[in-house]
């Protein structure tokens, strides 16, 4: 989407959006229904019965070999529901069943909480495309990754319209709401300049008031070979991250050292 954008050379404002609070706070009549939608839109999707799960893969089928797991969609429903009602955590002596909200940590835990979200945002989009077009338009430069949101030339209008598309439970905060030009978004720094988003390499520890210190000295006993390779790995995620020659410079010397 950033690529796009600067081949056009068109930005004119960034904006980055915050869920403080996600995973604790789904209740769970809500994760169910949209789940549930989520599931049966997969399979009209795909127009079969039936979702087959290999070894490594799953994929959607009308028949399946007898031997073959397979799930019609009510089944995976209520497996979801199941999966969602049974979320025991203990503590001591004492056990707990989970009410509201999702464990953060199990496998499934993205995956619920990225699907709540998508089907809140393709609901409202659709809705836009029917009443208001020029709207939905806006935030087709939009991106979400879990619980972190990006929209480009969107002029603000998610401040305006979060609360429509979004459930009353979770709280969307606006992250640079004093810099339209500039903004940190997962480990990238954005800035706006001459219509084009120029990316750096960022990392919230570097505003802590002390020092971090992320990888041991090749002095202590660990294995040598590996060191390099993370060395090698961390230049070359610089390298992606960094449009400026000088930033990945900059943050390779400080890896250095």
């Amino acid at each position: 989407m950033i690529k796009k954008r600067n081949e056009q050379k068109n930005v004119e404002n960034i904006a980055t959006y915050d869920f403080s609070t996600l995973y604790t706070n789904i209740p769970h009549d809500k994760l169910k229904t949209r789940m549930a939608d989520v599931i049966s839109k997969a399979y009209e999707g795909s127009g079969k019965t039936y979702i087959s799960v290999y070894s490594t893969s799953a994929s959607f089928v009308n028949k399946h070999k007898k031997d073959t797991k397979a799930y019609t969609k009510d089944q995976l429903i209520e497996m979801m529901n199941y999966l969602i009602d049974n979320c025991y955590v203990t503590c001591g002596d004492s056990l707990f069943r989970q009410k509201i909200g999702i464990p953060m940590g199990t496998d499934c835990a993205p995956f619920l909480a990225n699907l709540f979200l998508y089907s809140y945002e393709h609901e409202w989009m659709m809705k836009m495309k029917k009443t208001n077009p020029q709207l939905a338009r806006q935030f087709n430069r939009s991106a979400r990754y879990i619980d972190d949101l990006l929209t480009i030339n969107n002029d603000g209008l998610m401040k305006n319209y979060m609360k429509d598309m979004y459930p009353a439970e979770l709280e969307l905060t606006h992250e640079n709401s004093k810099n339209d030009k500039s903004a940190s978004y997962l480990d990238l720094q954005l800035d706006v300049l001459n219509g084009e988003i120029v990316t750096s390499l960022y990392d919230k520890r570097d505003d802590f008031p002390f020092k971090i210190v992320n990888f041991p000295d090749l002095s202590g006993n660990i294995p040598q070979d590996g060191s390099y390779g993370v060395f090698i790995a961390q230049t070359l995620r610089y390298a992606k991250a960094c449009a400026k020659y000088t930033d990945f410079i900059t943050q390779t010397l400080v890896l250095k050292t």
